[in-house]
């Protein structure tokens, strides 16, 4: 299930290379979700989703998303980086920015 042909596109062209792998996917939006659901699709070990919008989370849950992160949340200083190589022990195998723009 995608909400976008992209996702599954660019996602599809990984397969043998996301299976058993660490996702993060920035931006829980359209896109991201259609990306959380493809890695899920494909059997990706662990996804994760960071958004800084809290009510994302559930919708990062529903499609797939194994663990949310919250980056506006980080302790003071703490870049999303070092944390997601931290809860990771080491860093993802794959990412994907998949953030828009902020609408006033």
């Amino acid at each position: 299930m995608c909400l976008s042909p992209f996702p599954c596109t660019r996602i599809l062209t990984l397969i043998h290379f996301i299976e058993d792998s660490s996702v993060a996917v920035f931006g829980c939006g359209a896109i991201g979700l259609g990306v959380i659901a493809t890695s899920s699709l494909v059997g990706a070990s662990r996804i994760i989703a960071v958004d800084v919008n809290p009510d994302k989370e559930s919708w990062a849950r529903k499609f797939g998303a194994h663990e949310f992160v919250n980056s506006a949340k980080l302790p003071e200083g703490k870049k999303i980086q070092d944390y997601l190589v931290e809860i990771t022990d080491g860093g993802l195998d794959f990412t994907f920015d998949c953030t828009g723009n902020v609408c006033d």
